[in-house]
């Protein structure tokens, strides 16, 4: 729904879905056309990765509680930003507009789409890039490992 109404709005865009095989359906290839691509696959992931502008993962959720998915860890530390939509855990990651994009809702993705569509995503990628390295280090992440258990045994 919103890759098709985007589609018809902004001649210069595609989009391709990429599923796990457990998660694909055979009813998938019927929205296939030459500006949506939907493929079954986990090999390559990253190589498709690399030739993508945004990496587009709504939620349709807004009560659950999101833990940042491993592949936007993956897609952001290759300058990579998040296009989604609010669920509680999304701002452990994304900061709108600095690093990635939040939509409040999905009728607001498409407008968000036409807003990115009219940015230099550089400044964005850089931070997508930076947020990785900053959160997602193994200095940083046994660091807090460690702080953790300082205040569990200091308690």
């Amino acid at each position: 729904m919103i890759a098709k109404k985007s589609l018809e709005l902004y001649k210069d865009i595609e989009f391709l879905f990429v599923f796990k095989p457990e998660c694909y359906n055979d009813k998938y290839q019927k929205i296939s056309s030459e500006r949506i691509k939907i493929l079954k696959t986990t090999e390559n992931f990253k190589m498709l990765l690399s030739a993508a502008d945004i990496f587009f993962s709504f939620q349709n959720n807004k009560n659950s509680t999101l833990p940042p998915p491993l592949t936007w860890i993956e897609a952001m530390g290759m300058g990579i930003p998040i296009l989604t939509t609010y669920a509680k855990g999304v701002e452990e990651i994304i900061e709108d507009m600095k690093n990635g994009f939040i939509s409040p809702d999905i009728p607001g993705l498409i407008e968000k789409i036409r807003h990115i569509k009219e940015m230099d995503l550089s400044f964005i990628s850089q931070n997508a890039i930076q947020t990785i390295f900053n959160k997602f280090n193994l200095d940083y992440i046994t660091e807090q490992y460690f702080n953790s258990w300082e205040e569990v045994i200091s308690e």
